[in-house]
């Protein structure tokens, strides 16, 4: 019951958190503007059956 509680907490937490928290345009270009170019990779191929058969 506990648990069960605090579940709940949470969830009711994080819904108000999330309602009426989107970013203007503005803000949000301001945000990508600042970002540095992505680096790295993150694919795997849907046939890989283990790290070797990917390469």
């Amino acid at each position: 019951m506990k648990h069960l509680l605090s579940i709940l907490l949470v969830t009711i937490f994080s819904i108000s958190m999330a309602i009426g928290q989107r970013w203007s345009e503005k803000k949000a270009n301001r945000w990508y503007e600042q970002q540095t170019w992505p680096v790295g990779c993150n694919f795997i191929p849907s046939n890989a059956i283990n790290q070797l058969e990917m390469w």
